[in-house]
């Protein structure tokens, strides 16, 4: 209530721990130095309002004053608080998404292997960075439902067409062992491809996908 703070110290509105620093910054507001203060406000029943106090120098009854109007910021507290728990969440699921692909990275090399997709309605392809690594393109190369049948032999590319135009027919997958050319060192190489169809939210077959294994060794 207003008449239980006429003739009390300003430092009675802030908690007792902080009255060190709010003695400091009344040195400053004084001084000319600053004119906000960010300590908190505390009730008579001793909660804290977080508040925004904004200082300007007057006169009052004739005699030199500070004028202060403070106002409660517990709701962009709040919202900047659940903005750095968002920005945290963020953060962790970055730092997850990074090492998930470290070990993708890391387990295609190991194993020889690459995940490719292969889109029919806009004449697409995409490939892994194990598949690069056996067909021996640079990852800048962007092959398309021909170019990416070129690598293998003619006998092979026979049997892998096929095999993607009945599985895009009829929705069965498949395994084929078959044979690529790498196309820096022209070495010919033993795969095994697998594709398996993907389908929209409607059952239709929209794209194929699967992997592809240098199993030569």
């Amino acid at each position: 209530h207003e008449v239980d703070l006429v003739g009390q110290s300003v430092l009675s509105v802030h908690p007792a721990e902080r009255h060190d620093e709010a003695l400091a910054i009344i040195g400053d507001m004084l001084a000319g130095k600053v004119d906000t203060c960010q300590i908190p406000l505390q009730t008579k029943n001793g909660q804290l309002i977080p508040v925004e106090t904004h200082i300007v120098v007057g006169r009052w009854n004739g005699k030199p004053a500070l004028f202060g109007a403070s106002r409660d910021v517990s709701e962009r507290h709040q919202a900047e608080e659940a903005l750095r728990r968002a920005q945290t969440q963020t953060e962790r699921l970055l730092e997850a998404a990074s090492e998930r692909e470290f070990f993708l990275r890391q387990s295609q090399k190991v194993g020889q292997i690459g995940g490719w997709r292969a889109d029919p309605v806009v004449n697409r392809v995409v490939w892994t960075e194990g598949v690069y690594a056996i067909v021996e393109m640079p990852q800048d190369y962007r092959p398309d439902l021909a170019t990416a049948l070129d690598f293998y032999l003619p006998d092979s590319r026979a049997r892998v067409v096929d095999h993607l135009r009945r599985s895009l027919a009829t929705g069965a997958p498949f395994t084929l062992h078959v044979q690529v050319r790498g196309a820096t060192t022209g070495q010919v190489k033993w795969t095994e491809l697998r594709g398996q169809p993907h389908r929209d939210t409607a059952g239709r077959i929209d794209y194929l996908m699967g992997t592809l294994q240098d199993i030569s060794e």
